[in-house]
């Protein structure tokens, strides 16, 4: 996989897979507990709301039709802080669920441009032409 940042390694979802139970399928940002890959949204609702889902509300005021509405939310993913995806080192990679991870590549926003222009001189002119 290619981003303009670099290549990913060719094991990228087997180093994903690992830093996901690593970190127990849970954002460690937010602590946001997320669904693992093929998990029903029944059980995944369960396991999230410790099996009595009809009491079922989180500290962030999420009830179970949230999840069936919006479950994108509760997937996990992993990001690479210092936006390198070459750099698979442990310490590089955080999992984070779908938001998290939005808001941490919204922040770093300027950081990723100044590195795509370093690592690419014709990518400024492309986003100056944006």
């Amino acid at each position: 996989m290619k981003s303009v940042l670099g290549e990913y390694p060719n094991n990228w979802k087997d180093i994903a897979q690992k830093q996901k139970e690593r970190a127990n399928w849970t954002c460690q940002h937010c602590g946001k507990i997320c669904r693992k890959p093929g998990e029903s949204i029944p059980n995944f609702i369960a396991r999230y709301f410790g099996g009595d889902i009809w009491l079922g509300i989180d500290k962030w005021g999420n009830r179970p039709l949230d999840i069936t509405e919006h479950p994108r939310k509760w997937m996990l993913t992993v990001a690479h802080r210092n936006h390198q995806p070459a750099d698979c080192s442990d310490e590089n990679l955080i999992a984070l669920c779908l938001p998290c991870h939005g808001r941490m590549d919204l922040a770093a926003m300027p950081q990723k441009l100044r590195l795509k222009q370093e690592l690419n001189p014709d990518a400024r002119q492309l986003v100056l032409h944006l």
